[in-house]
């Protein structure tokens, strides 16, 4: 017995140390630290059979949590559940702790109802046992206290990624009652404090997106989030955190920054910078650096380009570690990319401003700006990480507008052509970055042998780890630097597609991507300025006009808003058609007019359009008006419309619609027609009955008779059959929703009530893969969407694109008549019967449709679009005819062989 109880005392103690070990190493190696914990609790349960001490659950806590901090939260959940299993025995310690993790990770895997249930299991289980403190382990109880500030900020953070600035708010502010009353005063100010900083931010938040719909509740949200972050200041420095205490100065003078109050804000980075730098014990050269960049531009908006200079300067020669000013090479800027990035778009800026003063400027602010563009292509080819892509795209819209900018100016400045290059380069920067990413991968997916994947998806990993441990790095670098050169090597293809980045220049756009009868025109809005950009085969011109970017908004509203002139009573409005007329017209003279009276237009127009130019048909833009024109028939009748006189298609970058051309090497798909015509309840009144539905489904089958219609129109046979066809037609409802992934068509619905199972919403198509050479919705609103900077309109039709279709005809708003049942079958005619490309084919429908009289008026026919490749159909050979061809033919030879040789035996 005595020797047992022995072994049972060094068995403990050794669990001790494991855990220890663990503990130790949780922050840095994960794999080590996962490795102890789990030996602990091996070693602990050989002996009980089961985990049963608090040592063991906090064990599986912590495995969880090292889970967590790598990423991996669906491996965390598993561990964090495991110790849900234990709260009988283990009631509030490490209970709460777990639901404050879980409410974490859920939020991180977009999983908000689950979240927010964990965060009140966390704060239900923590407020029961401070009321009931005598029926709980007083150290448990303890240790809690000391993380429920933990809970709130967490809680807030969960709320602010949804954008539900108010309840962030409200959270911190119950943080701060319950930390006030529970925590020890040895510790509530530095938990105090993190609450302030949290709430900060929310109200810093809330006020960014008050900015531009409404400015005074901007400024006193942006005065709230100043208060609360002096607090959060006053907090840090009285628990003499002094390096998270020169954080909030940083965000007090960002605050006054965003405010306009140069001034004030470069008055407080000052402060931040000298504390840093004189202040024994705290001195943070990365902090300082973020200092150095945030002073430089406030002198820069002070108009004190000297003093900006100076702090640039200074940034940069830490950056060299040297005093030599000279851009770091890209290895090295590569470190700190999202900084750097920033960083370089300001320096070239300020250098630009001072070139007409300082001799070479200009040149210090083209090389700022090609290392700027060579570290972009660079992060966007050396991110493994999709999602790393993602961000990196978010990031880099801070600093691309001002890029393009300014090349723009330099253009002027000089004339040199390299620099107009460069604005074309940026804007496609800018457009449409992870929709790009999304296609490459659709295209390059088949092209990666599985041991290279393997590869790739333990570099991906190693990337994850390195977060938390920078040790990594070298062995990164090393192995990336391999793996780059054996896929350059094995799978070319597959590195060109996805690790280079862009590359497109005007001349491959010129090249590769338009026909000899197409003009590309491409837009970029900034603040006070529209660029436009014109591509032909032999031309590339740059025009700037100098409209806000409010105005532009305000013109495509009214347009959009008086495209039909007729009330509900029947009669026409006049005012209505003047104000259409005037807008429609003016904004042709603004987009296409000045570029029509510098270059001949060719017949077919590619538009990549930008911002508020996204919810435009260009279709419907007048080409000849005078005021006295007040009938929209007659404009019709005379051809005055854009889209009488061009064919014309879109798309959301020209990068993507380069993506969007290229063909695959996979089996083709059948080239026959796949119709869809989902059935609605005549009685329902969300999805009512489509009245010219079998109208429409019955003109294609009538134009095309190798069509056929899918006999069950459900959401299952409709993903079923993008594995087949590459034509697909689809007769159904569609609906935007102000929440992007919301947004649907619906399949299928036999009940008055809708049937949520036959939606097929956007947030599915990121999963679905599709290589359909077209597909048509003639459904409402699947090219609307939400705006997004850079990306264009978060919709349905983007999401068709990110799934890998080539084309789409979609719609810009609701289709209010029978116009689609009109214009669409025609338009298979000319497509798939006479061989036109598709923008032809569309413009040419159109016109047909006009001509014959009837409902002309825009909302009617210009909302039916064509997005991405325009081409013609040119069908795949197939492999087995020319097989039995060839086979024949052999044949053939062999038998007049034979019956030679059979003659001349008998000769």
């Amino acid at each position: 017995m005595k020797s047992q109880i022995l072994f049972d005392t060094s068995s403990v103690k050794l669990c001790d140390e494991l855990y220890k070990l663990g503990s130790k190493y949780l922050f840095i190696y994960g794999d080590w630290a996962r490795n102890y914990f789990l030996a602990s609790i091996k070693l602990e349960s050989s002996h009980t059979n089961k985990t049963t001490t608090i040592l063991g659950v906090r064990a599986l806590a912590n495995i969880g949590y090292s889970y967590s901090l790598e990423g991996e939260h669906i491996n965390a959940i598993k561990y964090y559940d495991s110790v849900i299993a234990y709260k009988s025995i283990y009631p509030i310690f490490p209970l709460v702790f777990v639901h404050i993790r879980l409410g974490e990770s859920y939020t991180i895997l977009g999983e908000w109802n689950q979240a927010h249930q964990n965060f009140l299991n966390a704060e239900h289980t923590f407020l029961n046992a401070i009321s009931n403190s005598q029926a709980f382990d007083p150290e448990f109880v303890l240790r809690t206290k000391k993380q429920i500030y933990d809970l709130y900020i967490q809680w807030a953070n969960s709320c602010l990624i949804q954008n539900r600035y108010d309840e962030a708010i409200i959270y911190c502010q119950n943080g701060f009652k319950l930390v006030r009353n529970v925590s020890n005063p040895e510790d509530t100010l530095f938990r105090v404090a993190g609450l302030y900083l949290t709430m900060g931010n929310a109200y810093l938040e809330f006020a960014l997106s008050k900015q531009k719909s409404n400015y005074s509740s901007h400024c006193i949200l942006l005065d709230s989030a100043m208060i609360s972050y002096k607090k959060a200041s006053e907090y840090y420095f009285g628990a003499n955190d002094y390096s998270t205490y020169i954080s909030s100065l940083n965000n007090v003078a960002t605050i006054l920054y965003i405010g306009n109050r140069f001034s004030e804000a470069k008055s407080a980075y000052l402060r931040a910078i000298n504390l840093n730098k004189n202040a024994e014990g705290i001195y943070n050269p990365e902090q300082l650096k973020y200092s150095y960049l945030n002073i430089g531009s406030s002198y820069y908006r002070l108009n004190a380009l000297d003093s900006a200079n100076y702090y640039y300067t200074l940034l940069l020669r830490s950056l060299n570690g040297d005093t030599t000013i000279v851009f770091p090479p890209i290895q090295q800027l590569k470190s700190n990319y999202e900084f750097n990035l920033l960083f370089l778009g300001s320096f070239g800026r300020l250098k630009l401003a001072m070139s007409s003063k300082k001799i070479g400027s200009d040149i210090l602010s083209q090389a700022s700006y090609d290392s700027l563009a060579k570290l972009l292509n660079h992060m966007r080819g050396n991110l493994i990480n999709d999602l790393s892509k993602v961000k990196l795209a978010q990031k880099s819209r801070l600093w691309i507008p001002d890029a393009v900018i300014d090349m723009a100016s330099l253009y002027y400045q000089n004339g040199n052509p390299e620099f107009k290059d460069k604005v074309f380069h940026f804007i496609e920067h800018s457009k449409a970055f992870s929709l790009l990413e999304a296609s490459r991968l659709n295209n390059a997916g088949a092209l990666l042998t599985e041991h290279l994947q393997k590869l790739q998806n333990e570099i991906s990993k190693l990337q994850l780890d390195a977060i938390n441990n920078k040790d990594l790095e070298a062995e990164i670098s090393s192995k990336q630097h391999d793996f780059f050169d054996r896929l350059q090597k094995e799978a070319p293809a597959y590195f060109a597609l996805k690790y280079q980045g862009i590359r497109n220049h005007p001349k491959q756009v010129q090249d590769s991507i338009l026909e000899a009868d197409q003009t590309m025109l491409e837009y970029f809005i900034h603040d006070s300025l529209l660029l436009i950009l014109a591509i032909q085969k032999d031309t590339f011109l740059l025009d700037t006009v100098h409209i806000a970017k409010r105005e532009l908004f305000n013109r495509v509203s009214e347009f959009r808003a008086h495209m039909n002139p007729v009330d509900s009573t029947g009669r026409i409005s006049d005012a209505k058609q003047s104000s259409f007329c005037k807008q429609s017209f003016e904004l042709y003279q603004l987009l296409v007019g000045r570029i029509k009276n510098r270059i001949r237009l060719n017949q077919r127009l590619v538009i990549i359009p930008d911002g508020s130019l996204n919810d435009l048909s260009f279709d419907a833009l007048l080409c000849q008006w005078e005021p006295d024109q007040l009938h929209i028939p007659d404009l019709v009748k005379n051809e005055q419309f854009l889209v009488q006189q061009h064919a014309i298609s879109y798309c959301f970058s020209a990068s993507l619609l380069e993506e969007m051309k290229k063909g695959d090497d996979k089996p083709s798909l059948n080239s026959s027609l796949a119709l869809f015509a989902p059935d609605f309840h005549k009685s329902s009144a969300l999805l009512p009955y489509m009245n010219y539905q079998k109208e429409e489904i019955h003109k294609i089958q009538m134009q095309i008779p190798s069509s056929h219609l899918v006999k069950l129109s459900s959401k299952e046979n409709f993903i079923r059959v993008t594995k087949t066809h590459a034509f697909m037609h689809i007769a159904t409802h569609g609906f935007e929703s102000p929440d992007p992934d919301q947004s649907f068509i619906a399949f299928n619905q036999t009940s008055i009530q809708p049937d949520t199972s036959q939606f097929l919403y956007l947030k599915e198509l990121y999963h679905i893969p599709m290589r359909q050479e077209l597909l048509t919705l003639t459904a409402c609103e699947t090219a609307l969407g939400p705006l997004q900077e850079g990306e264009g309109n978060i919709s349905l039709a983007r999401g068709f694109a990110y799934a890998g279709v080539k084309a789409m005809i979609t719609t810009l708003w609701k289709i209010q008549t029978n116009g689609a049942s009109k214009i669409i079958p025609e338009f298979y005619r000319h497509y798939l019967v006479n061989g036109k490309p598709k923008d032809v084919a569309l413009s040419e429908s159109k016109r047909a449709y006009l001509k014959a009289g009837k409902a002309v008026y825009p909302d009617e026919w210009a909302g039916l679009i064509l997005i991405g490749n325009a081409a013609e159909f040119a069908p795949k050979p197939k492999v087995f005819p020319y097989l039995w061809i060839l086979f024949g033919t052999a044949m053939i030879i062999t038998f007049i062989y034979f019956l030679k040789r059979k003659k001349s035996w008998f000769a």
